[in-house]
């Protein structure tokens, strides 16, 4: 008998993503395709030093180079 085999966890599963964006629509696309390609944890800032707090423990980061209070 053949053993089944061992389920594989999605590419970006294990992966903890944070998007800086100002614009409400550009983040919800953003978060439909990471969630479409597995990434399961994405924290969101708004703002430069919204993402400075919620840094810490992230793997990746997508950053608008245009913010209200900072330049990416």
């Amino acid at each position: 008998m053949t053993p089944a085999p061992s389920p594989v966890a999605e590419p970006g599963a294990s992966r903890k993503v944070l998007l800086v964006d100002d614009d409400p629509a550009m983040v919800r696309l953003v978060r439909k395709i990471l969630a479409a390609n597995g990434f399961a944890s994405v924290e969101h800032a708004p703002t430069g030093r919204q993402a400075l707090e919620l840094l810490a423990g992230v793997d990746v980061v997508l950053l608008d180079h245009q913010l209200p209070d900072t330049t990416g």
